[in-house]
């Protein structure tokens, strides 16, 4: 990717965190992002990664041939054959629903929609693991798949509830829990090395004339 690129890669994200209002587009807009810069998956598990689909069938169907789940990305690890299921929320869902503690002074209960998606997480990942032959086609393979949601700010939270939120997705089985703040962080991490990079000054020689 060229310079440009790589710079309109950094503002469209900023973009995506920044929002104020939770369209019914949003979270379209967010897939999409994600979708055309497919590497950014690569960064956030450290692996060489390929897409294997977007909103990809992942089992589930009944004999009616009805009911079946869908993920919002399936990748496969390029060296293993690993799958990898990814769930995409948008930037202002709530990790908690309420400011108040459930237990004072500071347990808080987490929202539904963090607990939502990780349950559709475990959900997409069962059904994965049920229906695999048919659903692979022999492209990847399945050996207790990953599952990655990403969501949520880390910025709208107080101390207590980061605490919460770091006891609670710490402690998942192979489920990790991103906020697109944290995204945007390490993204910018490795965009900072070519996009911010300074200019470096170009050294004047002077030519000595020979005696």
């Amino acid at each position: 990717m060229n310079f440009i690129k790589l710079t309109k890669v950094k503002e469209e994200l900023k973009k995506l965190v920044e929002q104020k209002t939770d369209t019914s587009t949003l979270e379209e807009k967010c897939q999409l992002f994600l979708s055309e810069n497919s590497w950014i998956f690569s960064n956030i598990l450290s692996i060489p990664v390929a897409i294997l689909g977007t909103k990809t069938y992942v089992g589930g169907k009944s004999f009616e041939n009805s009911g079946g789940k869908e993920a919002d990305f399936l990748y496969r690890n390029d060296l293993t054959r690993n799958v990898c299921i990814f769930e995409i929320k948008t930037p202002l869902k709530k990790i908690f629903d309420s400011k108040t503690p459930y237990r004072k002074p500071d347990i808080f209960h987490l929202g539904k929609e963090l607990t939502g998606g990780v349950v559709q997480l475990l959900d997409q990942r069962d059904n994965l693991q049920k229906d695999f032959h048919s659903v692979s086609k022999g492209k990847f393979d399945s050996f207790t798949p990953k599952g990655v949601l990403i969501i949520g700010k880390i910025s709208d939270l107080t101390p207590e509830q980061i605490k919460c939120f770091e006891l609670y997705r710490n402690n998942l089985s192979n489920i990790e829990i991103i906020t697109f703040d944290e995204l945007a962080q390490r993204t910018e991490l490795i965009l900072g090395e070519f996009v911010d990079r300074p200019k470096k000054k170009k050294i004047l020689v002077r030519k000595v004339k020979k005696a």
